[in-house]
């Protein structure tokens, strides 16, 4: 849902419809589908992404077999590479080995940051003494290896598995893992040359804890979040812990799900640079047909912004394994796996969002290649107008996937530029019992058509007509629709911009008036933080509230004048009395 908009002149009106069309909207791709893997041989899986101010990125995945050369053991084991690229997509460092030990290096992590420093992250059979241990290196500007790697876990009973990293502009960086059902963090600072002791993340100890992932802010604030059992009262549930910059835990864990029926999994985190940040994960049951990818937004003071909310448009089979990015100015972008979607197995698929948490655009599909399996993306933003998604293609023992030998990863490079039509503006007056919409564009690139969409909520729209696009034009061109049975108080109208290939964006809103009465509604105050008082209010009427993601929140009835709203987690609502839609903003 896009935000209720009052205009009162044309040129208002212009100035609006001019940013909205040209504004941050769905990925587009650039180039195509590239495999970053030179060895082919056996299988190169699990891939993860780092960037830098520059859009210069960092791939790093595990390859069977690569790093083995003693020719008398039975077992392939595993080895973490990785390929460094500038931001066209030019090789910057072609495929380099990162671990200095062999025998297994299994599921790779990489953060990068803004200067293009990294460091990588494994977790390494048997190199500590006992089981799995947790291992790292860091990977410098110039594109090197430092010095060797290093152990990162203190303990070493029992398995350490499944490390997560995240780091700041100062090259301060913290890794995550999980340790015999509890989640466990290393703070490092100065580049990685001191560090603070392993401490215990989780709380609630009961049960297992684990899947973990973190996110960290410039300043080296972080949070850490992760799926635990039962705790919920129902089978997982997303749990996650704030941090200082030094370590020290900012209040106590907190339940990120809201629907806490069956299971909740396989979270993912990122952060902008005022500290707001973005967690997702699989629902396996809320969005009405096996799993499904759900999302909350967050403030940096850890307080919600907003509802939990579905991300995947598409519902049929299983939709799980989302990743997440978020820019620094809090745009963000979500992948994950669809099952059958792209016609064959595994697929992956994308949805991107302002920053406010209102779509942009429709969700795409990211692979180009369908054969076998598409699964386990990763994706990363540089700023709001660059990404790159990356994935494993493939099936094991094949010969037709994308590298031609069992899995192989494969990235896509994505800009987020505006669909390709320049709206000049939109406008809508009362022409006796009707209204007429008019509007004009400037210039117009593979533009199929413009839906028609009325309202008398400005929540839930339907089409009322179409109107035939130019194509492609660089002379201005200029449309109209006139709709004959407009409804009796508020009526709201936006168009639904569609190229010849299906994707579309949505211009902003206008309304327009056919009294019954004379009232103007008057809420305030607005920010508000504890009350909101309602002028105006008449007999019996209804009062309710929805999210800024159209979702239904409450409702109350009049007589009531001062509403309560300290229930309420902070962010922005829509009160809707009567045909009257205001805005409000919770803070």
């Amino acid at each position: 849902m896009r935000k209720v908009q009052k205009i009162n002149s044309i040129i208002f009106c212009f100035l609006m419809l001019l940013i909205s069309f040209n504004a941050n909207s769905q990925l587009a791709t650039t180039g195509s589908e590239t495999v970053a893997n030179t060895t082919i041989a056996s299988n190169q899986q699990h891939p993860a992404i780092g960037i830098d101010s520059s859009g210069t990125y960092i791939l790093v995945w595990e390859s069977q077999g690569q790093d083995d050369d003693d020719d008398e053991d039975t077992y392939d084991g595993y080895g973490i590479y990785r390929v460094s690229y500038n931001s066209d997509g030019t090789v910057a460092k072609s495929e380099t080995l990162v671990n200095s030990t062999e025998e297994d290096q299994r599921f790779p992590d990489v953060a990068m940051n803004a200067s293009g420093e990294a460091v990588v992250v494994w977790q390494s059979y048997d190199q500590d003494g006992d089981n799995w241990g947790i291992y790292r290196r860091k990977i410098n500007s110039n594109f090197s290896n430092s010095s060797n790697q290093s152990k990162v876990n203190s303990t070493v009973t029992g398995r350490q598995s499944m490390p997560k990293v995240g780091i700041d502009d100062d090259f301060n960086y913290i890794i995550v893992w999980e340790s015999e059902g509890d989640i466990y963090g290393r703070l490092y600072g100065d580049g990685g040359g001191t560090s603070i002791s392993e401490f215990q993340i989780n709380t609630t100890t009961s049960n297992v804890q684990n899947y973990p992932d973190v996110a960290m802010n410039e300043d080296g604030t972080f949070v850490v979040v992760w799926q635990s059992y039962d705790q919920d009262g129902d089978g997982f549930g997303i749990y996650h812990q704030r941090y200082n910059a030094s370590g020290v835990a900012q209040g106590s864990e907190t339940l990120v799900n809201t629907t806490t029926s069956k299971q909740q999994t396989t979270p993912s985190i990122d952060m902008d640079s005022t500290g707001n940040y973005i967690i997702t994960w699989t629902d396996n049951n809320a969005d009405g047909s096996a799993e499904g990818i759900f999302g909350q937004l967050y403030n940096a003071d850890g307080t919600t912004n907003g509802n939990e909310f579905q991300i995947n448009t598409t519902t049929s089979n299983s939709q799980d394994n989302a990743k997440v990015a978020m820019s620094v100015n809090g745009g963000f972008s979500v992948v994950w796996n669809s099952y059958a979607q792209d016609g064959e197995n595994m697929g992956v698929y994308n949805q991107s969002y302002y920053s406010d948490g209102t779509i942009s655009g429709a969700e795409i599909q990211v692979n180009t290649t369908t054969n076998y399996f598409q699964q386990f993306p990763a994706i990363a933003l540089w700023h709001e107008e660059e990404a790159v998604i990356v994935w494993q293609d493939g099936q094991i023992d094949s010969t037709n996937s994308l590298d031609t030998d069992g899995y192989g990863v494969v990235f896509q490079q994505y800009n987020a530029a505006a669909l390709p039509v320049e709206l000049l503006y939109f406008y809508a007056e009362k022409q006796n019992e009707n209204v007429r919409l008019d509007w004009q564009t400037a210039t117009e690139i593979n533009n199929s058509h413009f839906d028609v969409e009325w309202s008398t909520d400005g929540i839930s729209f339907e089409k009322i007509g179409q109107v035939q696009g130019a194509g492609s034009t660089n002379s201005i061109r200029f449309y109209d629709f006139l709709h004959t049975s407009p409804a009796l108080g508020f009526n709201y109208y936006r168009l639904k911009q569609v190229d010849f290939d299906g994707k579309y964006e949505y211009s902003d809103i206008l309304n327009i008036e056919f009294q019954t009465r004379n009232i103007e509604y008057r809420i305030f105050p607005n920010p508000a933080s504890s009350f909101i008082t309602i002028e105006n209010l008449q007999a019996d009427e209804v009062i309710q509230i929805f999210s800024v993601n159209g979702q239904f929140v409450e409702e109350h009835q009049s007589p009531i004048n001062n509403l309560s709203i300290t229930h309420l987690p902070k962010g922005t609502y829509f009160i809707k009395i009567g045909n009257t839609v205001k805005r409000i903003l919770i803070q």
